[in-house]
């Protein structure tokens, strides 16, 4: 009689150890669903900010880039291809930063502002189309550690205008 009662109360004291034990697993696995969704709609939120963001810059007006400090492309939009007159973004992502720059002094310089400063705002610039014309530019470039990302504006048509009117002003001095 006394095994059974203390069989029957080990019973009882494990199929309330069996209740309390389901609870918590019943109650983590909600949390964990909830966590799992939480962690679900901020990664749609993320891709579709990304989308978002990535549709802005690829449709800017001015031309976008990344790259690493030793001149390899990431990135470039549509614009800065145009700009440079590369056909696809392939063709200007397989050349080096450096190879962009009218002379190597530019370029030299050029680093040496975004390691001082760790930006370049507003930096003229001449660069190299893909036909080889001279493309002034002004540039906005943070760098990041080893990272470069920036916006160039072509201004080549406003240059040509300042030094046609330079080389007018200097024929009515003479």
């Amino acid at each position: 009689v006394q095994k059974t009662r203390k069989l029957i109360e080990t019973q009882a004291k494990l199929s309330n150890l069996r209740a309390t034990l389901e609870k918590k697993v019943e109650e983590k696995t909600a949390d964990l669903q909830m966590k799992i969704t939480e962690r679900e709609q901020i990664e749609i939120a993320i891709k579709a900010s990304e989308r978002k963001y990535r549709n802005l810059v690829e449709n800017a007006l001015v031309g976008v880039f990344s790259s690493n400090l030793k001149g390899q492309f990431q990135f470039v939009n549509e614009a800065f291809c145009a700009i440079l007159q590369y056909d696809s973004a392939a063709k200007l992502i397989s050349r080096s930063l450096q190879s962009l720059f009218k002379s190597y002094n530019d370029y030299k310089a050029f680093l040496e502002e975004l390691r001082k400063n760790n930006q370049a705002k507003n930096y003229e610039l001449e660069l190299v189309s893909l036909p080889g014309h001279t493309r002034w530019v002004i540039v906005n470039v943070l760098l990041k550690r080893d990272y470069l990302s920036g916006m160039i504006l072509d201004i080549t048509e406003r240059k040509k205008s300042e030094m046609k009117e330079i080389e007018n002003q200097e024929e009515l001095r003479t």
